[in-house]
């Protein structure tokens, strides 16, 4: 699945906090697809048409990581992104300073293997779980106490790096990336052989709320 055609992600990531909440579409992620017009919209099939076949053609499920080696993918996709979070950075329109490293949570991790699974099962992206949750409930369900909470989602990408190299292309996911709220973080992937895509990811940041 090194065809960059074999890559999909969502509209941008999911981002909720304590204080302020973010009215999330059915993909987690605000859309303005309403204000294409007809024409394109048009043009916009015939374009999904051919992407999906050569999607179809060219998908190699099968050289995704395997369940085994899951350890050894999240200390390298953890390893990566604190490297990014290392330097200065632009996200789009937006500039992030150099944040404080992430460190993996057990919980968060829990959280983002049994949305992963969800996906790969459903053979579907999204930020909505099987059962309407969005991000923060799985956080909560799963036993975290969160000020704030992300969520990247991707599917596709054979290996860590290029995960996250696609994340920090895109300006809402590289936000979440960069964000210096977060200071935890989850990541899993599950593989389903039955998809084109064959893998999903889930990533999911988070800081913890003050004791009180």
């Amino acid at each position: 699945m090194n065809d960059p055609l074999d890559i999909r992600f969502d509209d941008g990531g999911f981002r909720l906090s304590q204080r302020f909440r973010m009215p999330v579409g059915p993909n987690g992620a605000q859309s303005s697809q309403a204000t294409v017009s007809r024409p394109r919209l048009k043009v916009s099939a015939l374009i999904l048409v051919a992407f999906l076949a050569l999607l179809s053609a060219n998908a190699t499920p099968h050289s995704a990581p395997t369940a085994s080696r899951a350890q050894a993918v999240t200390r390298q996709v953890l390893t990566l992104v604190n490297e990014a979070r290392a330097k200065r950075r632009r996200c789009g329109w937006k500039r992030f300073d150099a944040a404080a490293p992430l460190v993996l949570s057990d919980v968060l991790q829990q959280a983002a293997l049994a949305h992963a699974r969800d996906m790969a099962e459903r053979k579907i992206l999204s930020h909505g779980g099987r059962d309407g949750s969005t991000p923060g409930e799985r956080a909560t369900r799963s036993g975290y106490r969160w000020r704030v909470v992300g969520e990247n989602i991707a599917a596709g990408q054979s290996a860590a790096e290029q995960v996250v190299a696609e994340w920090l292309g895109s300006p809402r996911h590289c936000a979440n990336l960069m964000s210096a709220d977060y200071s935890e973080m989850g990541i899993a992937y599950a593989v389903n052989p039955q998809s084109t895509l064959g893998i999903y990811w889930a990533q999911l940041f988070a800081a913890p709320r003050p004791a009180p």
